[in-house]
């Protein structure tokens, strides 16, 4: 069976996602930390615990983890670390250097896992550099990740605008709506990965629902 796929980002145009259903899709992908959107967007959790797989995408740092009560009030069923196999279990070349993303959701009892092996062809790196998978943002692994699986025949990505526009919220660390002028930069670098990544799956159809203008002609962005 080919799977249909949601990335959910925390840009703007996340205050859209009434206009989707979550039974439309396999699975649902959540990026970084939440709970300040479920707070100003009360619909957003009961979207979330309708989704038949909701896995919660979190980058290097730990910084975008939630407490154990976000995880399973929504049903997450999964936390996938940003991090290959051999960092999440302390392994070569990561001796005595175990994921503490790892260690902190396991000290609370909420299932997580690594990276698949599969994703590394789609990454900044894909001679597996240090031992890492690199990508331009979380956002972007996420997509990545269902990319990679060739089960999967489309995906849809919402409250991803690379940072053309503010965030739903705020930025956990800045506080502030406004991307930085840092992200902004990064912007283009996730477009430009994302066209690269399109390339290698031209039978997989990608719809990305955005409030920012997009200046490329592989993405397909559906303006609201």
């Amino acid at each position: 069976m080919k799977k249909k796929v949601l990335v959910i980002g925390r840009g703007v145009s996340l205050k859209n996602i009434s206009k989707l259903s979550p039974e439309d899709y396999d699975e649902c992908l959540i990026v970084n930390n939440f709970e300040n959107e479920m707070i100003l967007y009360p619909e957003l959790a009961d979207f979330l615990k309708r989704c038949k797989n909701l896995y919660h995408f979190v980058g290097r740092d730990g910084s975008s983890l939630m407490r154990k009560e976000t995880y399973n009030n929504i049903f997450v069923d999964k936390v996938i670390l940003n991090v290959l196999k051999e960092e999440y279990f302390g392994e070569k070349p990561h001796f005595n250097h175990q994921s503490n993303s790892k260690a902190k959701l396991d000290k609370i009892g909420v299932k997580n896992s690594f990276l698949p092996e599969r994703v590394i062809s789609y990454s900044e790196t894909p001679d597996r550099k240090n031992g890492k998978a690199s990508f331009p943002t979380t956002g972007i692994l996420a997509v990545a990740y269902s990319m990679s699986d060739p089960s999967v025949a489309s995906i849809t990505t919402i409250g991803i605008d690379f940072y053309k526009s503010d965030y739903f919220a705020f930025h956990v660390q800045t506080k502030s709506k406004k991307p930085t002028e840092a992200q902004s930069r990064k912007g283009d670098r996730m477009i430009c990965h994302l066209e690269n990544m399109i390339k290698k799956r031209k039978d997989l159809d990608l719809k990305v629902i955005t409030e920012s203008i997009v200046n490329s002609d592989l993405i397909s962005t559906i303006l609201i």
